[in-house]
């Protein structure tokens, strides 16, 4: 005997299988990607920096993510935003459809096809689009800001500030009551605070290095 499956549950088990392999596709490619941005052994700051990015695949060794941020709750939440990118997209086209007076699919292609455009930026902006980044070299910091949904960051528009270590403050004494290093840059009035991974003595190394960037620059 044979098993009859209705379309719309055929289709949603194509559905599932499609984003089953997507993700599955995202991974591969996120692995490999990490690796090709890995920083040399020679590079000791970028070493250093390695946990700081959260994840994030940033091009650039020299370049770190302040905020706490896992990448599990950040894919989380580009699910979510393809659940709600994809509703919206479906209604609007459903409305549409009442108001015309007509019948279609139209209403569920474009839940379809919203979910997968909105679910790719959201991935996309989870594993490389950080809200908040900073650069280091020698002379300072720059901070680049982007606007932000559901957590994760929008393409645009970027916001840069560059901040010179000549007239910073770098604390970051790990003790009861402080658990970060914060830099505070006097010429510009920003403060800076860049948020523990777990590892006090990657802290310690990180505050010794705005240290000392920051006391040659002065």
């Amino acid at each position: 005997m044979k098993l009859e499956v209705p379309d719309n549950a055929r289709e949603a088990f194509q559905f599932l299988a499609l984003g089953i392999g997507s993700l599955l596709l995202v991974r591969i490619g996120y692995i490999a990607a990490e690796h090709c941005f890995a920083p040399s052994d020679e590079d000791a700051l970028g070493q250093l920096l390695v946990p700081f990015k959260r994840g994030y695949l940033i091009g650039d060794p020299h370049t770190l993510v302040p905020e706490r941020s896992a990448l599990a709750g950040r894919i989380c939440r580009a699910a979510l935003l393809g659940v709600l990118g994809g509703a919206a997209t479906g209604l609007i086209a459903f409305v549409f459809q009442r108001a015309l007076r007509i019948h279609s699919r139209a209403p569920w292609l474009s839940a379809r096809i919203g979910f997968i455009l909105f679910t790719l930026t959201g991935v996309w902006s989870a594993i490389a689009w950080p809200p908040r980044s900073m650069q280091l070299d020698a002379q300072g910091v720059h901070l680049m800001v982007r606007p932000e949904l559901l957590g994760l960051a929008l393409p645009c528009p970027i916001e840069q500030f560059d901040l010179p270590f000549a007239g910073s403050i770098v604390v970051g004494a790990l003790d009861a009551n402080i658990d970060e290093a914060t830099v505070e840059f006097k010429s510009s009035g920003k403060m800076i605070a860049i948020e523990p991974v777990g590892s006090d003595a990657r802290m310690d190394s990180l505050c010794s290095w705005l240290t000392a960037a920051s006391s040659g620059a002065h």
